[in-house]
């Protein structure tokens, strides 16, 4: 599962994966889903164990604080 947030003109991608870990990627170049993939894709933080929840209600404000720190 994935959610997209937009934080100072800069795409944010959190990803979820099935084997118990998460990723919060920069997606330099967005794509257009079903014609185009996103590229240059690069981790900005990795998560496994214990995951934080993120919403389509606060992935907005997390992601700003973890940049905060980073």
């Amino acid at each position: 599962m994935s959610l997209y947030t937009t934080i100072k003109d800069k795409m944010y991608r959190w990803t979820v994966t099935s084997v118990g870990s998460a990723q919060l990627w920069h997606v330099k170049e967005p794509g257009v889903p079903g014609v185009k993939v996103n590229e240059g894709m690069f981790t900005v933080k990795s998560f496994s164990g214990n995951i934080p929840q993120l919403t389509p209600d606060n992935i907005n404000e997390k992601v700003r604080t973890w940049l905060l720190f980073l």
